[in-house]
């Protein structure tokens, strides 16, 4: 059995049915990775349909250390795939897009836990060539072998990837959502805006006195109103 491994992302999120899932392109096809393969279009079809739920997730391609299984699997074409993905691969044709499950067990947690860090940010396959050819390179380099047909045995969270292309693009683990930097950013300074207006409020409340008291109290109410719906519009992220 052979093995290619490609990056990918996490997504948290609470009880509910998405929980403890992660999303990736366990495949690209159209480049030639590092070890001189090209998956075509097409090279998973008949394994997709025939493997099903047989496909399981393991902890680094560790048979003995099973952490979940794959909840979905199919081909898209290079339109579904997202930006990160073609900033490695611009001439990708499409890829191998996998939603998995991650049980919850020591194990398991312990990979949720890595993905959260980034540790474990690619995936990799266990794979059979059922069907192959080669092909001359065109820099005159070694042969490309272009897989024409693949039976797919499982899907592996790994920190190193043979294709660097291929990548976890979610995760969700538990409590809350592990969102792309940039979106991380935004929340934090919506949560700090929040914090200031809580102080504000609060040191409005110390000073008013007299008359002025009423009409400050009305202001602090509208804004702690404020702060507790910015709050609330977090945690819906």
């Amino acid at each position: 059995m052979e093995r290619k491994s490609f990056p990918f992302e996490l997504e948290e999120k609470g009880l509910d049915p998405e929980a403890r899932t992660f999303k990736g392109y366990a495949a690209v096809m159209g480049n030639v990775d590092d070890g001189r393969d090209l998956i075509p279009r097409g090279a998973f079809t008949k394994t997709i349909k025939e493997m099903g739920q047989r496909i399981k997730v393991f902890f680094i391609h560790d048979f003995m250390q099973p952490i979940g299984k794959l909840l979905q699997v199919n081909e898209v074409p290079r339109s579904q795939l997202p930006a990160k993905v073609l900033e490695r691969a611009p001439d990708a044709t499409g890829g191998l897009f996998v939603k998995g499950y991650v049980s919850e067990t020591t194990k398991g947690n312990d990979a949720l836990t890595l993905m959260e860090d980034t540790v474990l940010d690619e995936l990799s396959i266990g794979y059979e060539v059922i069907k192959y050819e080669m092909k001359d390179a065109e820099d005159g380099g070694e042969p490309i072998r272009i897989l024409k047909e693949i039976k797919l045995m499982d899907v592996s969270p790994v920190p190193l990837a043979m294709n660097a292309a291929a990548m976890i693009t979610s995760v969700k683990k538990w409590l809350e959502t592990i969102d792309a930097p940039d979106e991380r950013e935004a929340e934090e300074a919506v949560a700090l805006e929040t914090e200031r207006v809580e102080e504000e409020a609060l040191l409005l409340g110390a000073e008013a006195d007299g008359q002025a008291k009423e009409a400050q109290g009305a202001l602090i109410g509208s804004l702690i109103q404020r702060a507790k719906v910015q709050r609330q519009q977090i945690e819906e992220l």
